[in-house]
């Protein structure tokens, strides 16, 4: 994290963790940076579990006046024995950085009212919903408003 950057963290099995503030295996913590816009592209990094960049990530960000807008897709594939499912909930919380001196980090703007990006505890809860193909919802929908 030289610079600004997105910390999202996801505990896969949260009922069974209520009472463990520490990441374990079903834990994950991927950290976005836009990049610098001129020599460091936007890039991902999977702090837990396993320190390395996560396979198949895009990210994608764009300098705006007065800031910029960072992008990326995640494959669950990146979830190890995690299958996703209609209503499933899970352990979420999504942390922006603000870090203009690459001493510190200046601000923190969090999901999550307690900020402790290392305390699973301080998590709060995303609900899966299958919302089906978009892209084939998007395409009949304007194909019946142009009739």
């Amino acid at each position: 994290n030289k610079g600004d950057s997105i910390t999202i963290v996801f505990d896969t099995e949260m009922t069974e963790d209520l009472q463990i503030s520490f990441y374990n295996s079903d834990d994950y913590q991927i950290d976005f940076s836009p990049g610098n816009f001129s020599t460091i592209f936007a890039e991902s990094y999977m702090s837990w579990p396993s320190n390395a960049p996560p396979r198949g990530v895009s990210v994608a960000s764009t300098k705006l006046a007065n800031g910029y807008v960072i992008e990326a897709s995640i494959p669950w594939y990146n979830f190890a024995n995690y299958i996703p499912s209609d209503g499933s909930v899970i352990g979420f919380t999504i942390s922006i950085l603000d870090t203009d001196n690459l001493d510190n980090t200046e601000l923190v703007i969090s999901s999550s009212s307690v900020f402790d990006v290392n305390n699973v505890s301080t998590l709060g809860t995303l609900v899966l919903i299958d919302a089906g193909n978009i892209q084939e919802s998007a395409e009949t929908e304007s194909s019946v408003s142009e009739e």
